[in-house]
């Protein structure tokens, strides 16, 4: 939670803050010396702290000191890397992806919970793909062996009902738990935090 006039933590690359500033400018207001401009600042934009992070690097995620890694994935097919991450040992989340390397797989192999995207239910038989399909996310899960997946990011061309049966076959061949997320869902892990010496 967060308290009242205080900042939000935002993690995010350096490329990706360059890309948020570009696109979405309301997000860094300009230092105002004027108090009603600072007053309607406060009131109207985001409190935003932008904490810079990199691939491969742990960070604490502050006042929690939850360890958490970055790891780069490729969304679409213009090659464009962002991050997935592993909160803990127990948790990975994986969304906004078309593909992901070995050595990241290497970082997911087993975790707990996997969080994975799966934005379509069948494969296309086109190109490009920004996004996994569910037959594709699913593939990736076996390998990866977790001990529960959930699936996020599905689009409108799969119902629910539809993508949780799928889902319920699978993990009968499988012997790994699934489900589709959804919002509100909850979650309850063990996961290990370091808190900052005082």
């Amino acid at each position: 939670t967060q308290n009242k006039g205080s900042s939000l933590p935002v993690y995010a690359r350096d490329i990706d803050v360059a890309i948020l500033k570009e696109q979405m400018p309301w997000l860094f207001p300009k230092p105002v010396s004027d108090a009603a401009q600072k007053q309607f600042l406060i009131r109207s934009v985001p409190m935003l702290k932008f904490c810079s992070v990199h691939h491969y690097e742990l960070f604490n995620v502050v006042p929690s000191g939850l360890q958490v890694l970055p790891l780069p994935v490729i969304h679409g097919s213009n090659g464009y890397t962002c991050c997935a991450f592993k909160f803990g040992p127990n948790l990975g989340y994986v969304s906004d992806v078309a593909s992901m390397p070995e050595d990241v797989q290497k970082h997911l192999e087993k975790v707990s919970v996997l969080i994975l995207d799966a934005s379509c239910p069948e494969l296309r038989p086109y190109p490009p793909r920004a996004h996994l399909s569910l037959p594709l996310s699913l593939q990736l899960a076996e390998k990866l062996q977790p001990g529960r997946i959930i699936i996020v990011g599905m689009n409108h061309e799969g119902g629910y009902d539809e993508v949780e049966g799928k889902l319920r076959i699978w993990s009968q061949r499988t012997g790994i738990p699934s489900a589709c997320g959804y919002d509100g869902m909850q979650l309850e892990l063990d996961l290990p935090v370091e808190l900052p010496s005082t």
